[in-house]
């Protein structure tokens, strides 16, 4: 049931990063050009594309936007048919030019149409301040301030992305940008705080307190940069039970255009820290790490084909079972990577980035790019294979599954439809399946996924 509601929170919190067409036709994936809702970069298919409004530095703008969804996952022992419907609401108000306020409340109904093989309630409706912050620019627009709550991004968003209460300091000179924040979680209403990691986190909301930046340099058409990250756990403990998880994390990543019409980025990160072994108080020095990396290449040609590569790694731990449990290390250090946000690599197999090789292949296009009518043109397929390995065969992945001491997680497929029917209405369907390897028992099942929707703005 906690993966259930833990993977529904992350399709809530990813549709409310996309609140306008989701495209894989977009040839600047790193671009921020809209501030106010920033680009999720975890998975390059599921980015959102600047809306079609035309904001001026003055005066106020509201807005809003519906999103009804619908979503099936099943294999042959169990099945969950749910339809999760979110709105949201906003305002933004320049104070002077290029300072601002910026708001925006949601509110999101769940909504468990059929199921089988779990005990889930049969609705659950969550209002929350999403977004409440200022934002002022000094010197010329080189420096700027952003106070409130807001969704902060370090670098790619491997090791952090999400919303949170807090600070954000950019500074742009010739010679490098620098990015520094700090942003505490426990504020979020517990039902949508993605940040939670024991069943304490759960109940009584992730106190969590981020602090880290970067700093890159940009080389023609090239950017590279230094990122770091200290998180510090303030949840509550059982009593004589220690649980508090206190992470840092440095890392180095780049990201660019090789060519007109290639971009690229990578990212590689080392974690360490302290936790506590399982059912001790003994402490268990963290040494574990991670890495991204993609490529994108547009071809120039009839339906505007992109070639899709990309390959993500999380250090594994032969003591885990599980890898988002931070007393899960059982001796020795803890070499299980944990990251903060979410992570997008496969829907049907929803992994955690722990203890996996992922590796993705695949493509996409318009397959109606050739008609005059602009609704039809605005389609776009996407089509994508993964490849599922383990880092330490004799550990679990997930929540403690794949036991079986093989290297084989299995194979993945993931189809996807973005159609921009009107400037402010979209659909979008994705269906995926995972097909298990050795590393799962003979009667484990293939999984399915569906999940269908709409977006309307206004």
């Amino acid at each position: 049931m906690k993966k259930i509601l833990a993977y529904t929170a992350f399709l809530i919190s990813l549709l409310w990063l996309c609140p306008g067409f989701i495209s894989a036709q977009d040839v600047n994936p790193v671009k921020d050009a809209d501030r106010f809702f920033p680009d999720f970069q975890a998975d390059a298919d599921m980015r959102a594309a600047t809306p079609d409004r035309d904001y001026k530095n003055s005066g106020i703008q509201y807005g809003g936007w519906l999103t009804p969804v619908m979503i099936d996952q099943r294999n042959s022992d169990t099945s969950l048919t749910s339809s999760l419907t979110t709105a949201k609401v906003w305002a933004k108000s320049y104070i002077w030019d290029n300072n601002y306020v910026y708001v925006r409340l949601k509110d999101s109904f769940l909504w468990i149409a059929g199921q089988e093989g779990y005990s889930l309630d049969d609705t659950d409706n969550v209002f929350d301040l999403d977004v409440a912050f200022i934002s002022m620019s000094f010197a010329g627009q080189s420096l700027r301030l952003s106070a409130g709550r807001k969704f902060y991004l370090l670098g790619s968003g491997l090791l952090f992305n999400g919303r949170g209460d807090g600070l954000e300091f950019q500074y742009v000179s010739s010679l490098a940008s620098v990015k520094l924040f700090g942003a505490y979680t426990g504020l979020l209403a517990k039902d949508s705080n993605p940040y939670g990691l024991s069943d304490k986190d759960i109940s009584d909301g992730a106190k969590r307190l981020f602090a880290g930046g970067t700093i890159e340099r940009g080389i023609n058409n090239q950017t590279l940069y230094l990122l770091g990250l200290a998180q510090v756990d303030n949840g509550d403990e059982d009593s004589g039970q220690k649980s508090r998880y206190q992470s840092q994390y440095f890392g180095l990543g780049i990201k660019g255009v090789a060519f007109k019409e290639m971009f690229y980025y990578a990212e590689a990160v080392y974690e360490t820290g302290v936790s506590y072994l399982s059912g001790t108080d003994e402490e268990s020095d963290i040494r574990a790490g991670a890495a991204i990396a993609g490529v994108d290449y547009y071809l120039d040609m009839a339906l505007n084909p992109a070639l899709i590569f990309q390959y993500a790694y999380g250090s594994g731990d032969s003591g885990r079972s599980d890898y988002r449990d931070p007393t899960g290390n059982t001796s020795g250090n803890d070499t299980g990577f944990i990251s903060f946000g979410t992570f997008v690599g496969g829907y049907a197999l929803k992994p955690v980035l722990a203890n996996l090789h992922i590796v993705r292949a695949g493509f996409s296009f318009t397959p109606m790019s050739w008609s005059e009518r602009l609704y039809l043109k605005r389609m776009t397929l996407i089509m994508k294979y993964t490849l599922y390995l383990k880092d330490k065969k004799d550990s679990a992945i997930n929540y403690g599954e794949a036991l079986l001491e093989e290297r084989l997680v299995g194979h993945g497929a993931d189809l996807a439809l973005r159609w921009k029917i009107f400037y402010d209405l979209s659909a979008f369907v994705n269906y995926a399946v995972f097909i298990p390897g050795d590393a799962y028992d003979s009667s484990e099942n293939n999984r399915h996924f569906t999940m269908l929707g709409l977006n309307l703005s206004f």
